[in-house]
């Protein structure tokens, strides 16, 4: 019998959660704001070892801060990405299964800005669905007037 990991499992070398060293690869939960009390709330919940269904990605602009190091020390994938740069957050939600995402409007109180940020959001999440698609076949959003929408993946 060959040492290391089955196919389809990963390892975890953070020692917070050494009890869990080889489990089935988790579906990815990205959560903006992981750093704010919205986002860490649900980035902890998520990462309860006695119900934890989802691998997590923390999003933060500043990943070697205290508390994204903290999240990582918990088990959470810590990636650099900012509202106001489409680029990054497209990276961010790559391979993702879902995303909770959330804006901090009192850090520039501005409605317009915070309508461009929750539009990054939304593009890239629909731009990250379209290349998950393996078939390429269909996609659905609701970003459209609230409205659930199904068009083709243009691949």
């Amino acid at each position: 019998m060959a040492d290391g990991p089955l196919p389809g499992t990963m390892t975890v070398s953070n020692p917070t959660v050494e009890a869990f060293a080889m489990y089935p690869a988790l579906p990815v939960i990205t959560v903006l704001g992981a750093t704010g009390a919205q986002g860490g709330g649900v980035v902890r919940s998520l990462l309860c070892p006695a119900q934890q269904r989802f691998a997590v990605r923390a999003v933060t602009r500043k990943p070697a801060s205290p508390a994204a190091r903290a999240l990582a020390e918990a088990g959470a994938d810590v990636v650099a990405a900012d509202l106001d740069d489409p680029h990054t957050l497209r990276r961010a939600f790559e391979g993702a299964h879902g995303v909770f995402a959330v804006t901090n409007f009192w850090e520039h109180l501005s409605p317009e800005r915070e309508r461009l940020q929750a539009r990054n959001i939304a593009d890239a999440a629909r731009d990250a669905a379209r290349c998950a698609t393996s078939s390429g076949r269909r996609w659905r959003t609701r970003a459209a007037g609230c409205r659930w929408t199904t068009r083709a993946c243009p691949r």
